[in-house]
């Protein structure tokens, strides 16, 4: 989806840590979608420290955000 007036309504400071250019990157879109099943990574506990330290790090780089390790699981959306 390109509509850019909604990417400039969604984004924020936190988006900053993956998109370092703004909501004006090309790399920003939006998509929609209806999930059947997701998968996700608990970082919470120490692992989740660590993945906001590096969040936090990013944000203040400008680099990447690194990939958050922790307890990966699956769920049903039926």
């Amino acid at each position: 989806m390109s509509d850019r007036a909604k990417v400039n309504a969604l984004f924020d400071k936190m988006h900053g840590a993956w998109f370092p250019d703004g909501p004006s990157d090309t790399n920003v879109g939006l998509i929609s979608f209806r999930p059947t099943s997701a998968e996700y990574w608990d970082t919470s506990g120490v692992a989740g420290v660590k993945y906001l330290f590096g969040v936090a790090k990013a944000m203040l780089t400008g680099a990447a955000v690194e990939s958050a390790k922790g307890t990966h699981g699956e769920t049903s959306m039926r």
